[in-house]
């Protein structure tokens, strides 16, 4: 009866004080990016009088990140614009393997996010001129982020893209998108 008890305390204190998203990236850390993420984008026509963002409350699966990005960047052989040239070294195989374990470690797949500031308003359906976010891909030395982003703005019309952001002095910046695919 002892071991039940330590059990179940054990149980509800991980899931309270638990990583949500991550078992390798702090929550906080991701939260902050996306929400910084939100902030800055170009924000559509979809709810001019609130001047809130529409985004999806499911995450974008790890694993098909990586799929996409190995085939873009490696398989397909991806040109890059002189500006971002600097970041190419985020794409190549070596990279992949730490974007793989941080994809086995994904724990989550809806955002459990307060947007207040980020001005968002997070849905479960889906309409049009939306947004749609993955957890963010970390180099190992946790000081460059990759962020996978959608936008659904209706029968083929959409744009997927990577946001780069990179830590300094304790802080994210915003350093390029790199557009993927558009419709």
């Amino acid at each position: 009866m002892k071991l039940f008890i330590i059990l179940f305390f054990s149980v509800i204190i991980s899931k309270s004080f638990g990583q949500t998203y991550s078992n390798l990236i702090s929550d906080k850390e991701i939260e902050e990016l996306i929400l910084l993420d939100i902030k800055i984008s170009e924000k559509y026509e979809e709810e001019p009088k609130f001047g809130r963002k529409k985004v999806s409350n499911e995450i974008i699966s790890l694993d098909l990140v990586i799929k996409t990005l190995e085939f873009t960047f490696i398989d397909f052989g991806f040109d890059f614009r002189e500006e971002q040239k600097q970041f190419g070294y985020l794409f190549q195989k070596e990279s992949f393997e730490y974007y793989k374990e941080q994809a086995k470690n994904q724990i989550k797949n809806s955002w459990n996010l307060k947007s207040n500031e980020a001005k968002a308003k997070f849905k479960n359906e889906f309409s049009n001129n939306y947004y749609n976010y993955s957890i963010p891909l970390f180099n190992k030395e946790k000081d460059i982020a990759i962020i996978y982003k959608t936008l659904f703005c209706g029968d083929l019309c959409g744009h997927g893209a990577i946001e780069i952001y990179k830590k300094s002095d304790d802080k994210w910046i915003y350093q390029t998108t790199i557009s993927l695919w558009i419709s």
